[in-house]
């Protein structure tokens, strides 16, 4: 952002102060509610004119906080940010990124609370401020009416245009018993009120409860698998936000129990439900609220973020995969819990549920997948973690989506920068992922990936200086290791899903790390060096293993690995001990 002052006051240029502008309304906590140019839901704050002239903001300032780095100046020469028509609103969006343009500021507004400045263009004329407290999800703190009206959380957040009605304050959500978890037996559900004014609305079915929902005047006899939320109301109030509370009485299983919570229209709604439509996008997530309760141990409880997973068949499957996420909007940026053993890592910003898709159990169209197992990819994921690779770990649970149990899922890390930067302790990263047609980019850029492939394109790999150099941009031994997985595991589709990634900071080699195997261990008479299936076989296959196997020293290195790794990891008794083991999980 120009004119943005990183340390110390400017110096100061006196100018005629604009008192007819207010700050009107901002966002500390924008998850789903805003989704901005970029998409990437910012922070945002908006100013209002109150006058009948239009005003000039040029050189004014915004200040969050006490260090030189919260304060930033409009531009002197922005149009669009600079000049203000009567009752005319603008947005600015508070994402730390003021290359982006005049209406993006170099500051963030911190989620806990704090207060915000607006001085005149002299760098000390207060011309107004807020200052606030917490602040909610997708809830905005803003004036009714506009400008002149007191401060309060708004019913419903109006980024660049009229205020919504609001309050003051916000209820305080109700305590409920017991806790949530598994029982054996019947329970009654108790709901308590922080306040004695406070009227309390509750549902059964994973609804948030609204202004029709029945209001609580006994504790409540939960004998099935039942999902209790409950909200406060109170005059003059903002209802408070949901508590959730899954109650899973009767359930009998040897696997950890997931239960997950969200909005059934925001699921299953015919035109805005995520699982109902197969669409990609922040826009196609939902909140929900998240529990992990395993036979023995401790769990977790955590809000996220919830998807459809890839191309689960939304017309043909009824059990689908999908995502989560963790964000700080949400409550927390990352889920920190101990989820596999015997893996260091146990800080997730995003997981996968996986259904099985060409692997599931479940019955399509009277028929079921050919020898359907829910074993295949798990299976493949754990031979290549054996065989040296970088791997996602995974384990089994029941899922329970509001209550009704909705199948055996694979619960398994998602494959993504953060992923990378968690297992291998880098930095930011470059990630590609093989989509059949194209690599798609998922961390970083896809400029590096352009030169490996531009390299094997143009150069003979039979010399040793230029093996040398494909050694430099590509790990060897890595890529060796996952051509003996596809041909030992008949994993043909490496193409639809497999990715590769590199150090970004260090210009580090690509590496490779698998998914989606579920059509995996398939057909035992497929032989993979010679009866390739990989639309990707130009960039993936032809262009990289044709090449290098020019090369005499490593054609050999290549036979060795794969007499190394079939007499090993590969071997039939340990793929066959692997299979019993993961067998007995869901039994």
């Amino acid at each position: 952002l120009a004119g943005t002052i990183r340390g110390g006051d400017p110096v100061r240029t006196p100018a005629p102060a604009p008192p007819s502008v207010r700050l009107n309304e901002l966002m500390a906590s924008n998850t789903l509610a805003y989704p901005g140019p970029q998409a990437d839901y910012p922070d945002w704050l908006e100013l209002c004119n109150t006058a009948v002239d239009t005003v000039a903001l040029a050189g004014c300032y915004l200040v969050t906080g006490p260090a030189p780095s919260d304060r930033v100046r409009l531009p002197s020469t922005a149009p669009a940010v600079t000049r203000l028509v009567p009752a005319g609103h603008l947005l600015l969006l508070a994402d730390g990124h003021p290359e982006r343009g005049p209406e993006h500021l170099a500051v963030r507004l911190p989620q806990r609370g704090g207060a915000l400045r607006l001085l005149a263009a002299d760098g000390a004329t207060l011309l107004d401020s807020t200052t606030y407290g917490p602040q909610y999800r997708d809830l905005s703190w803003g004036r009714s009416p506009d400008g002149t009206g007191a401060w309060g959380y708004l019913v419903a957040a109006t980024p660049g245009t009229t205020n919504a009605l609001g309050g003051p304050d916000i209820a305080a959500a109700p305590t409920a018993t017991p806790a949530p978890g598994l029982y054996t037996t019947a329970v009654t559900a108790t709901l308590r009120r922080s306040d004695p004014r406070d009227l309390l609305r509750y549902t059964l079915d994973g609804a948030a409860p609204g202004d029709s929902s029945p209001v609580y005047t006994a504790p409540l006899a939960v004998a099935t698998p039942t999902v209790v939320r409950a909200r406060a109301e109170r005059a003059g109030a903002l209802p408070s936000p949901v508590t959730t509370v899954p109650l899973l009485v009767g359930v009998s299983t040897s696997l950890p129990v997931l239960s997950l919570t969200s909005e059934p229209a925001g699921l299953f709604d015919s035109t805005t439900g995520v699982y109902v439509n197969d669409q990609p996008g922040r826009d196609w997530e939902r909140y929900a609220e998240v529990g992990l309760f395993p036979p023995q141990g401790q769990g977790f409880a955590a809000p996220a973020g919830v998807r459809l997973q890839g191309n689960t068949g939304p017309t043909t499957y009824a059990k689908k995969s999908l995502r989560l996420f963790f964000r700080t909007g949400y409550g927390q940026d990352a889920l920190q819990y101990p989820l596999y053993p015997g893996d260091p890592v146990e800080r997730f910003q995003s997981l996968t549920l996986r259904s099985g898709y060409d692997d599931s159990l479940e019955q399509v169209g009277g028929a079921s997948n050919g020898r359907p197992t829910l074993l295949r990819d798990p299976l493949v994921a754990e031979l290549w973690r054996q065989a040296g690779g970088v791997t996602p770990r995974s384990r089994f649970v029941s899922l329970y989506l509001n209550g009704a149990y909705w199948g055996i899922y694979d619960l398994k890390e998602t494959v993504d920068g953060p992923f990378v930067r968690e297992h291998l302790g880098t930095g930011e990263v470059d990630m590609v992922r093989a989509r059949w047609d194209s690599m798609e980019v998922v961390a970083g850029d896809g400029q590096a990936w352009a030169r490996l492939i531009d390299f094997f394109r143009r150069h003979d790999l039979t010399e040793s200086s230029q093996f040398a150099q494909a050694r430099r941009l590509l790990d060897l031994d890595n890529y060796t290791t996952l051509r003996v997985l596809i041909n030992a595991t008949h994993y043909f589709t490496w193409g639809y899903g497999a990715s590769a990634f590199r150090d970004r900071q260090r210009e580090g080699p690509w590496a490779w790390t698998v998914w989606d195997a579920d059509r995996a261990l398939g057909d035992v008479n497929w032989n993979g060096l010679t009866d390739t299936y990989n639309p990707l076989d130009h960039d993936l296959d032809s262009l990289l293993t044709q090449p290098l196997l020019r090369n005499a020293g490593y054609r050999r290195d290549y036979l060795n690995r794969h007499a190394d790794l079939l007499n090993t990891v590969f071997a039939a008794d340990h793929v066959t001990a692997l299979i019993d083991s993961l067998a007995a999980a869901i039994a």
